[in-house]
């Protein structure tokens, strides 16, 4: 593991792990120890390496700038920054949750992608980071349960919006990578 990436990931153990879980969103901490993780995977088993260099380059600057911002719109929806924003607040945050996932399971999906055509590719990917979108729903559910407050209308409707927007933050990711020449190789359609 070369040095800098090695200080990339202390930096992201130490900073968004540790600080943004202790005083701004306690259970932001499980997200970003998974985000973490994964990246810890794709480098230990050579996910990382087998990246061309604009993979790669896409792929550092998605694992860094995306728990910055989560951390940073989590902030002004917990602390009421922008009063009565949470509602657009949280869409951001699952548009680029969504968005962001899809380039952190890149490294991962990489060669399974190469095997589909667009079309398949497409669904693929937007199930895929729908389906983390879901368990994320699924596991917030749990939370408000466990902390009696999930018979308040408000987080159904949350939760639906929540999955719409995953769904519209996988087409962009997906049509982004594809632009810059990611899916690339991927056979086209006749």
């Amino acid at each position: 593991m070369n040095k800098s990436l090695k200080i990339i990931l202390l930096i992201l153990v130490l900073a968004f792990i540790l600080i943004p879980g202790y005083f701004v969103f306690p259970f932001m901490s499980v997200m970003l120890f998974v985000w973490t993780l994964m990246i810890f995977l794709a480098k230990k088993y050579g996910y990382i390496n087998q990246l061309k260099e604009y993979e790669k380059k896409s792929y550092l600057i998605t694992i860094v700038t995306y728990p910055i911002l989560e951390t940073f719109i989590k902030w002004m929806i917990i602390g009421n920054v922008i009063p009565y924003s949470w509602f657009w607040l949280n869409r951001l945050e699952h548009f680029l949750a969504s968005l962001s996932i899809g380039i952190l399971f890149y490294p991962f999906l990489k060669q399974t992608l190469r095997k589909l055509n667009t079309w398949e590719c497409l669904i693929f990917w937007v199930c895929f980071v729908n389906m983390i979108g879901v368990g994320n729903e699924i596991f917030e559910y749990v939370i408000r349960h466990y902390m009696g407050i999930y018979e308040q209308p408000l987080y159904y409707l949350d939760t639906i919006h929540d999955m719409t927007t995953n769904i519209f933050g996988a087409l962009t990711g997906f049509f982004i990578l594809k632009r810059v020449r990611i899916f690339s190789r991927i056979r086209i359609i006749n």
